[in-house]
């Protein structure tokens, strides 16, 4: 059960690159559109579109990419202490 919740956590760290590369292709004008970014906008937009509901462009900008990988980023911090000091019983680490 430990390897397939540390597998989990893998999973959204490779989620939060992912994110992460759909920031950078959205600063570069010649790549928007490719099949590349395409694909990649498929796997991410459906976590950031959540995000976009609530938080209005500033300035012509969308924030919402950085608001959703804070939140995962966040999320990933969390979620190893309250799983091995709540479900598994191990004392946290501070």
């Amino acid at each position: 059960m430990t390897s397939l919740f540390l597998w989990f956590i893998s999973i959204l760290g490779w989620y939060r690159i992912a994110i992460g590369v759909y920031i950078f292709i959205g600063w570069v004008p010649h790549w928007q559109g490719t099949t590349f970014h395409n694909g990649l906008a498929w796997i991410v937009e459906p976590f950031v579109g959540i995000f976009r509901k609530f938080i209005a462009p500033i300035g012509g900008m969308d924030f919402s990419p950085l608001v959703a990988m804070l939140v995962l980023d966040l999320f990933i911090r969390v979620l190893p202490q309250f799983w091995f000091s709540v479900v598994i019983g191990l004392p946290t680490i501070s």
